[in-house]
């Protein structure tokens, strides 16, 4: 059954229309159709995660006068540090894209048509014209048929490790369920999912567990990659380079010499060998003086044959 685009319940938002969520590929046409049909329309894009900076490019590719709102003060602030969000706000001021951080949307405004939404920042009311509001804020799992068939649910339909629902005779897999707290957008963790009830339904034992992923932005020329931890907890380590001029930052927390997290911007040609790490859990303490250049070098277990890479 899926999901659908999460939308706020602001004022305006039902009623108006040039309002729109980025999820499906209907969307994606209405988004084309309204550029197109309006050269240089204004564009206000809400939430600057994964979905919200790909909807940004993307419109502004299309020739829209686009601005990029977030509530928070870090851009794609599951993936990215402080840092790594300053180098992307800066790339995409380069692509004509105003970001506009730690502000809050409060209502839309217009007649029939939005035509500006009024938000919060710095602690001050503040208009953005805007001929187009496209909210990129989550996903909402469809339960709607499982909570009418009297199925447990919470933000979604939930599930155990089996992919089993409260009805030992019913699963559920994908966008629509909810596992240990978590639902699902992306396609890697819902793959393994289908894997794993596919052979619980031969009758084999298999439980599924959440997968470890590597967060890749999609944007042409901004190479961003995310895996495990964001920030360092107390007793971890961080190894990170910076080179602002040149677009480069990596840094990785390490843990009793294992990675633990590892984001690169700019510069992603070793990410394959930091995910395989990351996955096996190795050791990398005699590597320590080369991780952030080369880890790979003169290592012959660079590519551990018992890890199954799945990169999202």
């Amino acid at each position: 059954t899926g999901a659908r685009s999460s939308m706020p319940s602001l004022p305006g938002v039902a009623e108006l229309d040039g309002v729109s969520g980025f999820r499906s590929l209907h969307d994606v046409a209405r988004l084309r159709d309204w550029s197109r049909a309006r050269p240089g329309v204004r564009a206000v894009v809400v939430g600057a995660g994964l979905l919200g900076v790909e909807a940004a490019v993307g419109l502004r590719r299309l020739g829209a006068d686009v601005t990029l709102v977030h509530r928070r003060p870090v851009l794609m602030n599951r993936q990215l540090d402080a840092s790594a969000s300053s180098l992307l706000e800066a790339a995409l001021a380069t692509r004509g894209i105003r970001v506009r951080t730690g502000c809050d949307p409060k209502r839309l405004l217009g007649d029939t048509s939005v035509s500006a939404v009024e938000v919060e920042e710095g602690g001050a009311p503040r208009t953005l014209p805007a001929d187009l509001v496209v909210f990129a804020t989550g996903i909402t799992p469809n339960r709607e048929l499982a909570q009418t068939a009297g199925l447990d649910c919470g933000a979604g339909v939930r599930v155990d490790s089996t992919l089993r629902t409260s009805d030992p005779h019913v699963h559920a897999l994908g966008e629509c369920c909810e596992f240990q707290g978590n639902t699902y957008g992306l396609v890697a963790p819902v793959q393994e999912q289908a894997n794993v009830l596919a052979r619980v339904l031969k009758g084999r034992r298999a439980r599924y567990c959440d997968p470890s992923l590597v967060t890749r932005l999609k944007v042409s020329g901004l190479d961003i990659h995310s895996m495990g931890q964001v920030e360092a907890l107390a007793g971890q380590q961080t190894l990170w380079l910076s080179d602002a001029e040149a677009g480069v930052y990596k840094k990785l927390i390490i843990e009793d010499g294992r990675l633990r997290g590892v984001l690169l911007v700019g510069d992603v040609r070793h990410s394959q060998w930091y995910f395989q790490t990351h996955q096996s859990d190795r050791d990398v303490s005699a590597l320590r003086d080369v991780l952030l250049t080369d880890p790979s070098r003169d290592d012959d277990e660079s590519t551990p044959a018992d890890v199954s890479v799945e990169v999202a």
